[in-house]
């Protein structure tokens, strides 16, 4: 049986430019062009640099990270995938609980058991963190892990200490002070240092839970993430919940045009005002889907049998053909994965 190389689509504004079979991702490059994806199938990742086939078996979807692709597989082994095509791999002791590149290339964050590493992008460890509580005897292993671009910071989510932690990157970060306010016997009046401190927002009242994925987007001091009986929206200035909507995250999209945050009720999609959190527009479902993202004023939505469908508030679905992944870039524009493999682990992300 022939295999066909897969296809890249890119668009802005609502339509797509095909480019041939990886048109735009031809050439190598020390660095991304801004027109560059990551594509991945069963044969390995397309990038600037051409196709470099899987080393071993990926445990996972890869994670693109500015100028860099990185998976974990099945060894296993951490894999940073340069732009320029060079592979660096690091041997793991252990499959590891949680793991996402940091903000503008300054490496990738990992956890396994009680510790959280942050490593530099030649793989070396620069910082590491205990996960315990703010007593230090309780640890407990993160669950999920964020990369909040706007903040340059990294996120985990630890249902076992019942918090979701922040980590700053940014050597001008403030201080952290923990504790209760006023209260010196807690320590409230030593600060922390701000750069790789801990921001910690405590989730123990009546009705908090902690989120067992987090979601973002880089221009909102907030996360959202799953929680028993919803989806919970937690401000990471505040360090409190703010709402918890009657939603699934299954699907999701943020739409800065509007201000809406879609999440799927049932077999509609439900769009919540991010000032207020207040159910707005929704959508019926075309069909059971797989995929949701928001470019510009529209949405754009893959379902189960990979047909690809486009419609938005007061603008009903329209068929666009299909599409194995979707992709939204750092510019707005968003990519369309086709291919011809049969089965298996596919995928697709911005490049720069």
């Amino acid at each position: 049986m022939i295999r066909r190389r897969p296809l890249l689509a890119l668009g802005a504004g609502g339509a797509f430019a095909a480019l041939g079979p990886f048109g735009a991702l031809r050439g190598a490059a020390a660095s991304p062009a801004p027109d560059a994806w990551w594509a991945w199938g069963p044969e390995g990742v397309r990038g600037p640099a051409g196709l470099v086939p899987w080393p071993a078996p990926p445990a996972g979807a890869p994670q693109a990270g500015a100028g860099a692709l990185w998976w974990v597989d099945a060894r296993p082994a951490l894999q940073r995938l340069a732009a320029d095509g060079a592979l660096t791999t690091l041997p793991l002791a252990a499959m590891p609980d949680a793991w996402v590149p940091a903000p503008r290339g300054e490496g990738l964050l990992l956890t396994d058991g009680p510790i959280a590493r942050l490593l530099d992008p030649t793989l070396r460890e620069v910082h590491r963190w205990p996960l315990r509580d703010l007593a230090g005897r309780q640890s407990a292993p993160a669950a999920h892990a964020l990369a909040h671009e706007g903040r340059r910071s990294l996120l985990l989510s630890l249902p076992g200490l019942g918090e979701v932690w922040e980590l700053s990157l940014d050597p001008d970060a403030p201080p952290v002070f923990d504790g209760l306010v006023h209260d010196h016997r807690l320590g409230e009046a030593i600060a922390r240092p701000g750069h790789h401190g801990v921001r910690r927002v405590p989730l123990r009242e009546p009705g908090d839970a902690v989120p067992l994925r987090l979601h973002g987007v880089p221009d909102r001091p907030w996360v959202y993430g799953p929680v028993p009986g919803g989806v919970a929206v937690l401000n990471l200035d505040v360090r409190r919940r703010l709402a918890t909507l009657p939603a699934l995250d299954d699907l999701h999209a943020w739409q800065p045009q509007g201000g809406w945050l879609w999440l799927r009720q049932g077999e509609r999609l439900q769009a919540f005002d991010a000032q207020r959190w207040q159910a707005g527009p929704t959508l019926p479902l075309p069909a059971p889907a797989l995929q949701l993202v928001a470019a510009g004023a529209e949405l754009w939505l893959r379902d189960a049998s990979d047909r690809l469908w486009r419609g938005g508030p007061g603008k009903a679905w329209e068929r666009q053909g299909s599409a194995r992944a979707l992709a939204l870039a750092p510019d707005g524009r968003l990519g369309r994965l086709d291919d011809h493999w049969a089965a298996g682990l596919r995928g697709l992300q911005p490049a720069w």
